[in-house]
């Protein structure tokens, strides 16, 4: 399995695990409005997390480069096209991620 499908598979994973967390932007992880650092996320109560959250929260372990080349990002702003990007500045959904990342190679 290419690090791409295992990275879809744990945003996935975690969405089915955890319902109840909405998606945070700009924080790995949030209790309300204080953002979580990672080491913490475990001892105390997470109501938010982001893509790269929701991944970790998957089990993914993987690398985070979605392909071998840089490709540019599919909202069409010009950057490099990265999940933390689509999830930050774009607000995409994680499963709009997903889907993309699937689409990418996964």
């Amino acid at each position: 399995m290419s690090d791409t499908a295992a990275l879809a598979d744990a945003i996935e994973k975690a969405r089915t695990r955890y319902p109840e967390l909405k998606v945070a932007h700009g924080a790995y992880y949030r209790n309300g409005r204080r953002e979580v650092p990672w080491e913490e996320a475990t001892k105390q109560p997470i109501t938010a997390a982001c893509v790269v959250g929701f991944a970790m929260l998957g089990g993914f372990t993987g690398s985070w480069s979605v392909t071998s080349e840089p490709i540019l990002c599919p909202a069409g702003c010009g950057s490099i096209a990265a999940v933390i990007h689509l999830n930050d500045d774009h607000h995409w959904s994680p499963e709009r991620i997903v889907a993309w990342l699937r689409d990418a190679g996964g």
